[in-house]
């Protein structure tokens, strides 16, 4: 007996040196190891010893990272559900430690920390949630869910529902440094989610471009062969959230051809959505509830927005429910159209002509008329109308898409 208590003593006492000791990467005990207790323990510690702000926003954001990992690691297991929520509750109340001690920092570090961390973890729940370990359980699919709009919470206390530029910037540098071709699906999918919530109009313009970068970037990477429709419609990820990336995409297509390929797709997202049993009156009535906030938005007028949502309430009525959420997403992108039509200042238009710019300025071929037609949109800026503007600067984007870099 007594050796065994020296043996446990000393594999105990080895976890501990090694969680206090590993870095951020090192493999952590998952719920259901019988030293999860010590490596609490451990993090409670390192938090205790931790004093400055911004290095505590800072460890915040890597065990929120290790909490993520836990998750990973008993959904691969197949793990029961008991101790999934367990490890989703963690997690959540990882992250609410983070938004409260990084809310009102403004610290260049941990605005890029949360605007990375939101992005990636945002895409592996979107992923785990259409998976065999979720899909088979009601209840951790609302876990899921439940963390995923965690982060929402997350970026919207850290960088306030006007804190537009902060988190566009620093999500879209985090965006390009992704090697992988569908790095900007993904990208859509999280900003899909994240502008359902979303209550101030600054911050449903900054999105809404956001939005159009990714969504003008894939468009050139299809036509250009690059990636493809099946895999936009297949790859793994929310169905709901992945029809609103493919509408987006649809809008800024340009051509009939590209946009009839992308109607397909969207199609059969939907059918996976109500395989799923994704398509419900409830995500019926949020797109349309989205839609109707953001036409309300600064007095913004839309009739195609007005007509989306006309159309989406009669099939709701009818308990059609997978046309009423098509129509309602239809709308809000009706709807956002004209709130950055309508609404986009001089300024506005000039900081995102400048963004243009530096795209320009990193495409290997620079053709000179689209530097001539950049500088002849800044000469016009303030002297025509914002909408013409803004379709000249979105005429741009297609452009340098179909380039590539």
């Amino acid at each position: 007996m007594k050796k065994q208590i020296i043996s446990g003593f000393f594999i105990a006492h080895g976890v501990i040196f090694a969680l206090f000791t590993g870095s951020a990467n090192a493999a952590t005990l998952p719920p259901g190891n019988p030293f999860y207790f010590v490596q609490d323990g451990m993090r409670s510690l390192r938090r205790a010893l931790t004093f400055n702000a911004v290095s505590k926003a800072l460890l915040e954001l890597r065990l929120v990272s290790e909490r993520r990992a836990d998750i990973k690691e008993v959904l691969v297991a197949g793990k029961d559900d008991e101790v999934i929520f367990t490890a989703l509750r963690a997690y959540d109340d990882e992250v609410d430690s983070l938004t409260t001690v990084a809310r009102g920092i403004g610290d260049s570090q941990v605005f890029t920390g949360v605007a990375e961390l939101f992005m990636t973890h945002t895409q592996f729940f979107n992923t785990v949630l259409v998976g065999k370990s979720v899909v088979g359980s009601v209840g951790v699919r609302s876990g899921v869910i439940a963390s995923r709009e965690n982060l929402i919470n997350l970026v919207l206390e850290v960088f306030g529902q006007n804190g537009h530029g902060a988190f566009r910037s620093r999500a879209q540098e985090f965006v390009t440094t992704d090697t992988g071709a569908y790095r900007e699906l993904y990208a859509l999918d999280a900003l899909a989610g994240l502008a359902t919530v979303v209550a101030s109009p600054d911050m449903s313009r900054e999105i809404g471009l956001f939005k159009e970068d990714m969504a003008t970037v894939l468009v050139g990477k299809l036509k250009r062969g690059l990636v493809t429709a099946d895999n936009l419609a297949s790859l793994s990820g929310d169905p709901r959230m992945r029809f609103y990336s493919i509408a987006a995409m649809r809008d800024r297509a340009g051509d009939v051809e590209t946009k009839n390929i992308l109607t397909l797709a969207s199609q059969s997202v939907l059918k996976a959505a109500a395989e799923a049993r994704f398509m419900t009156a409830h995500e019926a009535r949020a797109a349309i509830a989205h839609a109707a906030s953001v036409a309300a938005m600064q007095g913004v007028k839309s009739d195609q927005a007005s007509y989306f949502i006309q159309q989406a309430n009669r099939f709701m009525g009818e308990g059609a429910y997978d046309l009423a959420f098509q129509h309602g997403v239809l709308a809000s992108g009706a709807a956002t159209d004209a709130l950055l039509l309508n609404t986009l200042s001089a300024q506005d238009l000039r900081e995102e002509l400048a963004f243009v710019k530096l795209q320009y300025d990193a495409v290997r071929v620079k053709p000179a008329f689209i530097d001539k037609r950049i500088a002849a949109v800044a000469d016009a800026i303030g002297g025509v109308p914002a909408r013409e503007t803004l379709v000249a600067i979105r005429e741009i984007k297609l452009v340098l898409a179909l380039l590539g870099n």
